[in-house]
């Protein structure tokens, strides 16, 4: 399914909200957009000040729409293991993008005089920001390392009518490929896909595996090859079913700092080196995506995907040494996550100093590119009768069962907040052996012995 068909279905849904009323790009479209996440509505705004095209939010706002998207049912993706499940089967039968002469994407194109970025409904989202931003923009970009073009979210501000910035964060395989690149030349070919089929923000969205590209992950969930068209300008291959594609060249002999409100809900500073635009292409009547600044419904669910995955795969890893490790799980929303999230590990201990060791574990696990120590702001450690899953539960443990000042460790570390500092928490929430038996919860019997329904 392509992004425009998942448009239309939300519309006989009747999960699309549709604006006549001429928006301004500035504060507005984005505040408009925020309120109609908090209803679970998908926007369309059909006029944005200074812009020649509509704008289009919330279209992927929860997982049931992430089902959609892909042509399967809405609860596919019901359960906190579902999108690794999802992407492990991608992983295990690829689907090889195909090549097609034309496309949508390229029913119309502008070159030389007519590129003109500004006239994008891009939003400038907080008067924190530094620019407008294309935020729902899939960089597409050659992986010297892997002969794969890489995909992946990259901020993306609009600096005049002919330059942008793509935006690479420390632990992003586009930092790595600017590093490779730039020991070796001043240039480098680069596309941003916008509306691009919903599969490919999901792949966008997740981890790289090894020996399988972005783009045959995405057509393995989807269920069917995306077909992609040669750009323009450079020999890259793009989505031939996006909205728009931006076609650019990344100049390294020229950076440019930038601030967007991000999902950590702080503003996030980056630098990173220009990129002349060669080339806009895009459908006839294209609609132009965005994903809301913030720590936002939309730019939170897509932070699931991450984090299922990393969930397993740290829970894994501690297998391997620890057999007394019962359950993992990341809250990575506010209150209990934000700029960085928290990893709750259940165990079934025997010694007092085994959380400890599950601490040190945790913190010292890199899963590709994702430092656990970057990632995780706390790890708390509680018994196996705490239900990892419930945030309730483990503010509980952390309330009743703290018996010391030893059991929690502070260290300092590099923040999220601009030039800040933070601090980086360990909490051994659990009941110390020698008071285990003492410190049984009470419970009500199960349902099966006394069942509500069988008196009423």
């Amino acid at each position: 399914m392509d992004f425009r068909s998942l448009l239309e279905l939300l519309d006989k849904r009747g999960e699309l909200l549709r604006i006549v009323k001429e928006v301004d790009p500035k504060f507005e479209l984005a505040a408009l957009l925020a309120q109609a996440e908090k209803r679970g509505k998908a926007i369309l705004f059909e006029k944005v000040r200074g812009a020649d095209y509509p704008a289009c939010g919330g279209a992927l706002l929860t997982c049931e729409r992430h089902a959609l998207g892909m042509g399967r049912p809405e609860d596919y993706l019901d359960g906190r293991d579902a999108y690794r499940r999802l992407l492990q089967d991608a992983w295990d039968s690829p689907l090889e993008p195909v090549h097609v002469d034309k496309g949508p994407v390229n029913e119309v194109v502008l070159t030389g005089d007519d590129i003109d970025v500004t006239r994008l409904p891009a939003p400038w989202f907080f008067d924190g920001d530094t620019h407008s931003f294309i935020t729902a923009g899939l960089g597409l970009a050659d992986d010297p390392d892997t002969g794969f073009q890489n995909l992946g979210f990259y901020r993306t501000p609009i600096i005049d009518a002919k330059t942008i910035s793509v935006g690479a964060s420390g632990i992003s395989n586009l930092k790595r490929i600017y590093g490779l690149v730039r020991a070796k030349s001043d240039r480098m070919p680069i596309a941003i896909a916008i509306g691009a089929p919903p599969a490919m923000y999901i792949t966008a969205a997740s981890l790289v595996h090894e020996g399988v590209s972005d783009l045959q992950t995405a057509g393995a969930i989807q269920q069917k090859a995306i077909e992609l068209v040669k750009c323009q300008t450079s020999d890259l291959m793009v989505p031939a079913h996006a909205e728009f594609v931006i076609e650019a060249e990344v100049d390294f002999t020229e950076d440019v700092s930038h601030v967007m409100g991000e999902y950590g809900d702080s503003y996030g500073n980056n630098t990173s080196p220009i990129a002349r635009v060669t080339a806009i292409t895009h459908r006839e009547d294209p609609i132009f995506q965005v994903i809301n600044g913030g720590m936002t419904p939309e730019h939170n669910n897509l932070g699931v995907i991450l984090f299922s995955h990393l969930r397993q795969e740290l829970l894994d890893h501690l297998r391997t040494s620890f057999d007394f490790v019962e359950d993992v799980h990341i809250h990575s929303y506010p209150p209990h996550g934000g700029a960085r999230s928290r990893a709750t590990i259940a165990i079934n201990k025997s010694d007092d100093t085994q959380p400890q060791q599950v601490i040190d574990t945790v913190y010292g696990y890199k899963s590709g590119r994702f430092p656990m120590a970057n990632v995780l702001q706390r790890v708390v450690i509680v018994d196996n009768d705490v239900d990892v899953t419930n945030a309730y539960d483990v503010e509980w443990a952390m309330a009743s069962r703290l018996s010391g000042a030893d059991r929690i460790e502070a260290v300092e570390t590099n923040g999220m907040i601009r030039d800040g500092k933070s601090i980086r928490l360990s909490v051994d929430a659990t009941v110390p052996v020698s008071l285990s038996e003492s410190s049984a919860r009470p419970a009500f019997p199960d349902v099966s012995q006394f069942n509500l329904d069988q008196y009423i």
